[in-house]
This record gives structure tokens, sequence and C-alpha cells, in this order.
């Protein structure tokens, strides 16, 4: 068969989608190299299917990607009452976000850092990349209280998720995959013509006693400027658990009085000086703290020397961002749209505890981590059509350059330790990327290389740090092979053979805690490897009549894995101390499968009814001592009710968690008695009103039959004899209710 694209004219937006998504891929493009055509061409306002970006760096039918992709936008999060990232859970299978309850004591930060962030296939921490805009969201870092979770639901227009290795085309950390927030933007409230616009909203979360209320107001200068300004606010209190012991001490299950606070502020400028020019200028401000009164730390009498009398915490997390993004259409043949971005970021992480003790001499600590970020890329896209296939090549070069710091001060520091100190040295992590992705698209068929490599230089300075220093210089190759297949124009077959790898973090390679009295200490490693994985995945994805699904298989084997705090000398004696390194220690696979999609029945007087599902499961094995992965979660299969009617609609929802079983779980990674979480299934029910055309209730009830459960996510390494065991459950029945108006 021939190509279509070989003979047909200049590209033009249309109604009709070819079965490959080629029509939406080349909408309002440049021409191809055999026409040399002007840049006169306008940017696309509207798509008629869902469009994702993160899977190809560049637009792509969300139904042509050939990965499994869980795009979620804000009117879904709205649908939903998410007001944080730990109820993105529900939103994609094999996804989860660990909250602890805040019980963590002066040198431990377990539950102060709040939602720690994505666990994506058994896989978290840095090894899922986080990128606002197209652009790194800041690390995580061991000490002190730096969370991952530096974002603001209420300036966000759409999340995607991408599952699997991602490094051929975003390169370090995304060995799990990633997790792209998109900004809000303009032209989502000046539609039909209008000039200004805008959207207001109040959210309630029974869960935490939460309160949001966010403003977005855009307008149009003229035809060339336009503008927008988004801020959200944001109370709310502890946690809830169904834990009921009140006491003062550590057999507390309620949860420790909590309150936090969040303020988050975007604006944007788009100036449009051409028609082939587009120019986005950003500047996000996140700022969220919390004070805790850690009445489980306080001891029971009698009393002692050191007993806690009281403990109290804060902790503050700032993200301020400025980017400037371009967008240029050109008639060069070999780069026919050229995207570029600038960009600064500055993180800053505060965590101050405070110990009142009997007698003995109070303990305060006051951590800080810092990171400052400049990022720079460049992106080229050019079309080739030929008689029989059409060629889409994305290539470009990515500079970021990260400053991370860290300082611990206070009050009676830890013996043989003197305050200021650091744990990790002042670093400075440079990398420079070239990355080059080629689709080549026949009539029902697509095959699609990529290739990216990395240089990273990660330098730390000797200049306040205790221990000596360690640097550490490398490179990677990170190819990518994928493909599809159109079955049938309705339903679409994919793979994809993905590699990636994560350099290692400053306080991986350069840590630092001594104790002389117990007789051990940390030392660097400068031969640190960077971890690696490859991964294959198959899938099929498609709709036909009222039935949607999207299912997939895949396997994954990682080596180098990073291990912290391994002991790897001495004895623990006197002249031959205890010696503790990050080392390369760990090989593992993970392989599972995971499923969505729903079925809708016929419409039927202006109302219909569907049932969408989600499935998730996956298995992980430490390839050294053939144990389970302990980082891997339980399978989950959610299973749905709705109903859509002009007034609104109503979905009652159900997800079974299976039981994490004693056999799946490494005891020597976690506790010789580790508690195994039992199997459970929630309901959860939610409905939406449209008030009228400007106003919309969105309301649910989470937990519906008050379940008492925990998450196995939540209790790694506690113990199933642990008296205060209760204070990892879920919360129980609550309310959540978010009022919308656009204007």
């Amino acid at each position: 068969m021939t190509n279509p694209l070989a003979h047909r004219a200049k590209p033009r937006c249309t109604a009709y989608l070819h079965p490959l998504g080629l029509a939406a891929l080349l909408a309002c493009s440049a021409s191809a190299w055999a026409q040399n055509s002007t840049a006169t061409q306008t940017f696309a306002e509207t798509t008629l299917k869902p469009v994702i970006v993160s899977g190809s760096r560049s637009e792509r039918l969300l139904e042509d990607v050939p990965a499994p992709v869980d795009l979620i936008n804000s009117e879904a999060l709205q649908r939903s009452q998410i007001t944080n990232i730990r109820e993105l859970e529900s939103q994609s299978p094999n996804l989860s976000v660990r909250r602890l309850p805040n019980r963590g004591a002066i040198n431990n930060n377990n539950g102060k850092e709040g939602n720690a962030g994505f666990n994506l296939r058994g896989l978290e921490g840095n090894r899922v990349l986080l990128l606002v805009d197209g652009l790194r969201a800041p690390r995580n870092y061991s000490f002190g209280a730096s969370s991952r979770d530096n974002f603001s639901l209420g300036l966000i227009d759409r999340i995607e998720i991408v599952k699997g290795p991602s490094s051929a085309l975003y390169g370090s950390d995304g060995i799990g995959g990633l997790v792209q927030f998109f900004t809000k933007e303009p032209e989502r409230y000046l539609k039909d013509g209008k000039s200004f616009g805008g959207q207001a909203s109040i959210a309630y979360s029974g869960e935490d006693k939460g309160i949001n209320t966010g403003i977005t107001l855009a307008g149009k200068a003229s035809d060339s400027l336009q503008w927008l300004l988004s801020a959200s606010i944001g109370r709310a209190k502890e946690l809830e658990s169904q834990g009921t012991n009140t006491s003062l001490n550590s057999d507390r299950t309620a949860p420790n009085p909590q309150q936090d606070r969040e303020t988050a502020l975007l604006g944007k400028i788009i100036l449009k000086p051409t028609a082939s020019q587009k120019h986005t200028f950003t500047l996000e401000s996140i700022d969220k703290a919390s004070e805790f009164d850690l009445l489980s730390l306080r001891a029971k009498p009698p009393f002692g020397a050191t007993s806690v009398l009281s403990a109290q915490a804060d902790t503050d997390n700032t993200r301020r961002r400025f980017t400037w993004q371009g967008q240029f259409k050109t008639d060069l043949a070999f780069a026919q749209e050229i995207k570029t971005a600038l960009s600064w970021q500055n993180f800053k992480s505060k965590e101050y505890f405070a110990n009142d003790r009997n007698t003995a001499a109070d303990q305060i600590r006051d951590t800080r981590d810092k990171e400052s970020t400049l990022q720079a890329n460049i992106q080229a896209e050019t079309l080739i059509r030929g008689s029989a296939v059409a060629q889409k090549i994305v290539y470009g070069l990515d500079l970021a350059n990260v400053t991370a710091d860290h300082l611990q001060t206070g009050q009676t520091p830890p013996m043989g330790e003197t305050f200021p100190l650091k744990r990790f040295p002042k670093t400075k992590d440079s990398t420079v990327a070239l990355f080059i992705q080629d689709e080549i698209i026949g009539e029902r068929w697509s095959i699609i290389p990529a290739l990216r490599w990395d240089s990273y230089d990660i330098q730390p300075e000797q200049a306040g740090f205790v221990a000596v220093v360690g640097a550490s210089k490398g490179s990677a190759l990170s190819p990518r092979l994928a493909g599809t297949y159109r079955i049938t124009p309705e339903w679409n077959l994919y793979g994809q053979w993905a590699t990636g790898f994560r350099a290692p973090s400053p306080d991986q390679l350069n840590r630092f805690f001594e104790n002389a009295t117990a007789f051990y200490r940390t030392i660097a490693n400068p031969n640190l490897k960077a971890e690696k994985a490859k991964s294959i995945e198959i899938g099929i994805k498609g709709s036909q009549g009222g039935f949607t699904l999207d299912a997939s298989v895949f396997s994954a084997k990682y080596s180098n894995f990073i291990k912290d705090n391994q002991v790897v000398g001495g004895t623990g004696a006197a002249g031959n101390p205890t010696i503790f390194q990050s080392i390369n220690a760990q090989s593992a696979s993970i392989h599972g499968l995971e499923f969505k999609g729903d079925y809708k029945f016929a419409r039927a007087q202006g109302a219909q009814w569907s049932i969408p599902f989600a499935y998730g499961q996956a298995r992980g094995t430490d390839d050294v001592t053939g144990k389970p992965l302990n980082s891997v979660n339980p399978a989950a299969l959610s299973l749905g009710v709705k109903y859509e009617g002009a007034w609104g609609d109503v979905a009652l929802m159900a997800r079974n968690v299976k039981a994490k079983k004693l056999s799946d779980i490494d005891l020597a990674s976690s506790s010789p008695t580790q508690y195994a979480t039992p199997s459970y299934t929630t309901l959860d029910l939610s409905a939406q009103w449209k008030i009228t055309q400007a106003w919309r209730l969105n309301a649910g009830i989470s937990n519906l039959t008050n379940k008492k459960y925990t998450r196995w996510s939540d209790v790694q390494g506690v113990s199933s004899t642990a008296v205060f065991l209760d204070a990892y459950t879920q919360p129980g029945r609550s309310i959540n209710i978010v009022l919308t108006t656009d204007f």
C-alpha cells in the first residue's frame, strides 16, 4: 500500500483521523522537505482526541503512543475531588504514593515529608523522574524532610504518567518511569472569542479537614499577547487514621496534631509576535509548610534523664521557577519546528525539630537542604514524506547544572559530632545530553527508534565537609526501539524495548555520619556506578463500540542498584570502626501486567451507563539473593459503575487490593516480624451536579463502608507486634466537596 501522505497537499486541521493518527501528528505542521512552504502556519488551538507529549517529546495521539500512558486532566481531578498527589493512586494501575503518619523521631523524617513521592511498578524515590512543563523537578534528599511533593494541583492543567524506562528521551532518573505536570494555559479560558475568562473553586477534604481555594484569571490583551494569573491556598490538619488510642506516649495510635499550609502562585505571559513564533514566560512559586506536635514521642514515667517530655517539629518546602519557552515554525529543511527552553529553579527545604528532655540537655536540629537548577534545551522537529512512509524526526540538546547543599545546626549533637555539620557536601552536578528519535510511519504501522547520550560530572566541594569527598564522572547511551501495528482501524498493537540509567545523587556519593563512641562512620564512594535498566513491553489499545481497553505485559531487569549505608569494613571496635558506604550491590527483575478501560452502554434518552475498570500487578525479585523486592505493591483491581445524564453524573467505584503475603516479603530487608497487610476492598461514591452552565458541584464519600485497612507502601519495616500499628491505618469514611465556577 502507498502512504496517503506521499501525495497529500499541505496538511490542514481536519475532522478525519487516519488510523495511525498521522493527521493529528502532522496537523498544522510545516511542510515536508520536498515542499518548501513559507513559515505562515499557526499553532493548533484544539485537538480532537487526547494528545500527549511525554511519551515522545512531541505531540502524539494518546491512542498511538507505544506505551501505557495515563492522562489526567483538571476536570478529572475535580470530578474525583483530588487535591494532592496521594489521591492519584486511584487514577492509574501500579501507582502508589507513600504517606506515613507523622511519628518520626529527631534523627528520622518519617511522616514529616508528607507525600513522599511516586512508586511506579515497584520503583520509587529518585528512580521516578518528575517534570513540570518539560523541566526537571527537585530530587529527594536523605536527610531532613525534603519532599518530592512540590506541586500544587490547583495550578495544574493535566498530568501525564509514563511507566517504564524513559532515559532515551529524558536522561537520568527515569528508570522507573516519569510523571509530568503541565501548568495551566490562558487559551483554555479564552475560548469562543473571549478576551477575559477564568475559574474559581473551593474544595473540602474530610480526610484531613483540608480547605483549598483557587482562582485563575486569563486575558487577551491583543492578538499577540495573552496572560494568566492563578493562585491556590490550602489549609489542612493531620491525615485521619482509624487509630483510637489518644495516649500521650508511644502507645498512641490517633494521629499527632498537625497544621499544614500551602500557598501557590502561577503567572504566565504568552507572546506571539508573528504567526510562526510563540514565547511563554512562566513564573511559579510553591510554598508548603507543616507544624507537628509529636505527642507519640513523649516518654512514659518513670522518667530518666533523657526522657522526652515534649517534641515539636516544623517543615517548610519552597520551590521557585522562572522559565522561558519558545516555539518557532521555520521553512528550514532540517528543522521545521524548533522548541527552546531556559529555566531557573530554586528549591529550599527546612526542618526544625526540638526535644524537651527531662534533665538532660534539650535536643534541637535545624536541617536545611538547597537545590538550585539551571536548565536549557533546544529541540528540533522535521517531517519527511516519501512515497510509502513518512518520518518525523525529533532531535536536540539538553543542558542542566544542579547545585545541591546541606547544613545541619542545632543543640546537643549526636555523640562525637559538632554543629554545624554537613551530611553531604555542597555539590555541583552538570549534565550534557544529545538525543534523537525517528518516527517511521507507514499506513498501518510505525517504528520508532531513539537514542540519547548523557555525560554527567558530579563535583563536590571539600569546604565545610568533615570526611574526604569523592567526585564522579560518567556517560551513558540509552537506546529505545518502539513500534505500533494497526490491526484494524480500531485496535493498535504496540511494543517497546527501552533502556534507562540513574546517576548517583550527591547524598549517595558522599554522605557523612560518625559516632566516635559507638565506633562507626560513613565514607564516600567515588567508584559508585550509575544504575541501569532494560525493559520490554507489549500491549494493545483501542476501542470498538462502547468498549475501550489499554492492556500490556512488561518485564524489566535492573543492574547496579545503589544500596545506601552498607557495611564495607571494620569490626565496630575502638581503632577499627564499622565503615558504611553506598555501593552497587543489587540486580533486580520486575515483571507484571496492567490494563484499564471501560464499557459504555448505548445512550438512551440522553443518559448513559458505563463500567470503568483497571487492574495492575507486578512482582519483583532481587536477582542476587532471590528474595522478593519489598518496594513492589500488591495487585489492585478497580471496578465501578457510572451514570451520566444531562444534569451531571454519579459513580460508585470498588477497589480491591490483594494481601501482601509473608512469602512475598524479604524479612531481612524490613523486620523479622514484619506486618503483612491483609486484603481489603473499599467503596467510593462520587457525583457531579451541573448546577448551571457556569457552576458545578462535585461531591463524594470516600471509604463508604468505613473499612479499616493499611497500605503496604506505608508499613514497610513495621512489626506485626507493634502496639501502635493502628497509627498506620487509612482514614475512615469521609466527605469531599469541590464547588467550581467558570466565567
